[in-house]
């Protein structure tokens, strides 16, 4: 009997073992598949990762996680905020890059997580994307023009315009605070409210019909931003203006001017109202400047103030003044004491936030062409021109409030001195001052001359703008030099002859009779023909400005 029996063939596997393999070739592409969809659609996102997308879309969300790293907490005019920052990013670096919860408790290495729910919105017409879970880029990008704008102005114009809150009808008021509790005319001020057109078109980083809808333009946005608020004003045409803030309302009536305490001057508490039009969407922001005066560009004034409003869907978006972190330390001039050499006394006064701890802060003094700084453990200090610098902790509290006294002593009179003080990269406080005249009122105009004729020469004056420092009963003093040697110094300039010598006269014309050094007043020099001359005008003692002839 033949037995057939059945022979596998060679290379051929079981069926039982191809239906394993089957199925673990499956699995792994399902568990494959799944992990894909974990990492690109599930699996929450670093921030990092967020910032790197190339655009942002409307309509989309996304999850985020990350490590807190920073915490900021803010009173706002839209409530209060928390904004957290996320595992250190650089994106902003000086600002926080999420909103987290204002009820909730956080702390610096715990883990947070949110979603991010893209939205289209609008900026002064412009298209944008962003979510209102992210603080960086927006609005922290153009919050951040308004604390520069802020610094610029108290420091180098004067006057400071702080958000104080928006009254029942819509008004918006922004209370005024001047540089050290000066006080200043208002009828030599004019206010503006500007208000920034589209860029989109005007600037090849950001192409019409392209949306501003990632980090990489937001950045662009903000720089533009800056540079138009910080520039000539051009690209935020004026929409409403005061000739001076003596008229009180502006021409269309979306300014007014309150003098709070009735004084006929410009100083603290002073408030202007604005009516800002609404955005005309829940998700419409417009930009806006508010000046006094004229701080970066003509017409430019002796002191000034602007203000970089964001205004969204509620109005302003803001901090008020009483809820301002940072601080600002007023430095009142108190005189001087002479004997040997003159002691200057410098008063201090809380301006707004708390007052800053005295082993946070630190110094620059400057007097005589000599300069010196350190920290406040370093006081007193003595330069080498022999002039010292001690303060006084009159409370004894550690920190620099109201009775504090700065002294600076080692002067001769007349000399120029400049006190600074600093927290972190933040302005104090700042004051300049003349030894035995005081500190100056506002900035001083560049001075030239046009000198034309020959015996007698004609120096036409021509200053940028208008300053009480260039009164005719101040300071002001000319020199002149004929052929290198001096033949009158530092005499007085009023209207007439100001001083004769062997050659001649120097004599002067207030063309305008204003009482001042001003544009299209004249010096008068007769002297010899064959001669040079050299005519020096200097005011608060400093170097002169000349005029050759």
């Amino acid at each position: 009997m033949t037995v057939w029996m059945d022979t596998a063939k060679p290379g051929r596997k079981p069926r039982t073992s191809r239906r394993i393999i089957l199925v673990l070739g499956v699995s792994a592409i399902v568990i494959a598949s799944a992990f894909a969809v974990w990492v690109l659609f599930v699996r929450p996102r670093t921030l990092a990762e967020v910032y790197g997308f190339g655009r942002w879309s409307p309509g989309s969300a996304v999850a985020i996680e990350g490590t807190i790293t920073s915490i900021v907490r803010e009173n706002t005019s839209y409530g209060p905020e928390v904004y957290l920052g996320l595992d250190g990013g650089s994106e902003c670096p000086n600002s926080p890059n999420v909103v987290g919860d204002p009820t909730a408790t956080y702390a610096i290495g715990a883990r947070f997580q949110t979603t991010l729910h893209f939205q289209a919105l609008t900026v002064n017409g412009d298209p944008a994307v962003s979510a209102p879970e992210l603080h960086c880029p927006f609005p922290s990008a153009l919050e951040a023009i308004g604390t520069v704008l802020d610094a610029v102005s108290l420091v180098g114009g004067r006057i400071l315009l702080a958000y104080n809150g928006t009254g029942p009808n819509g008004v918006v008021h922004y209370e005024i605070l001047t540089a050290n509790g000066r006080a200043y005319r208002p009828d030599t001020l004019p206010a503006t409210l500007r208000k920034s057109v589209p860029i989109q078109g005007s600037n090849p980083a950001l192409p019409a019909g392209g949306p501003i809808d990632s980090p990489a333009r937001w950045r662009d946005f903000g720089a533009l931003q800056f540079l138009r608020a910080s520039g000539a004003y051009s690209e935020f045409p004026i929409v409403d203006d005061m000739p001076s803030l003596a008229a009180g309302v502006s021409r269309n009536g979306s300014l007014r001017f309150v003098d709070t305490n009735v004084d006929g001057l410009v100083d603290d508490g002073d408030r202007l109202d604005v009516n800002l039009a609404a955005t005309g969407s829940p998700t419409g922001w417009d930009t806006y400047q508010l000046v006094i005066g004229g701080l970066f560009a003509a017409p430019q004034t002796y002191v000034g103030g602007a203000r970089f409003i964001l205004n969204g869907p509620s109005g302003p978006l803001d901090v008020p003044l009483g809820e301002r972190a940072e601080a600002q330390v007023g430095l009142r001039y108190a005189g001087d004491t002479f004997g040997t050499a003159a002691t200057s006394r410098i008063e201090a006064a809380p301006m707004f936030g708390p007052a800053p701890a005295l082993a946070n802060l630190r110094f620059f003094v400057e007097a005589g062409g000599t300069s010196g700084n350190g920290t406040f453990s370093a006081l007193p200090v003595t330069l080498t021109n022999g002039v010292s610098l001690a303060f006084m902790d009159a409370t004894g509290d550690g920190r620099l409030d109201s009775g504090d006294v700065f002294l600076v002593g080692g002067l001769a009179n007349h000399t120029s001195v400049s006190l600074y003080l600093a927290q972190g990269n933040a302005s104090v406080g700042t004051i300049a001052w003349v030894v035995g005249y005081g500190e100056p009122i506002g900035r001083l105009p560049p001075l030239t001359f046009t000198t034309q004729g020959t015996n007698p020469w004609q120096a036409t004056a021509n200053a940028w703008f208008w300053s009480p420092e260039l009164a005719l009963n101040r300071t002001i003093r000319a020199s002149l030099l004929e052929n290198g040697i001096a033949v009158l110094t530092n005499v007085s300039v009023v209207g007439g002859i100001l001083g004769t010598f062997a050659n001649g006269t120097l004599a002067f014309t207030d063309s305008d009779g204003d009482g001042s050094l001003s544009t299209g007043d004249v010096f008068t020099v007769t002297g010899a023909s064959g001669n040079r001359y050299e005519l020096d005008v200097s005011v608060l003692y400093e170097t002169a400005w000349r005029a050759y002839m």
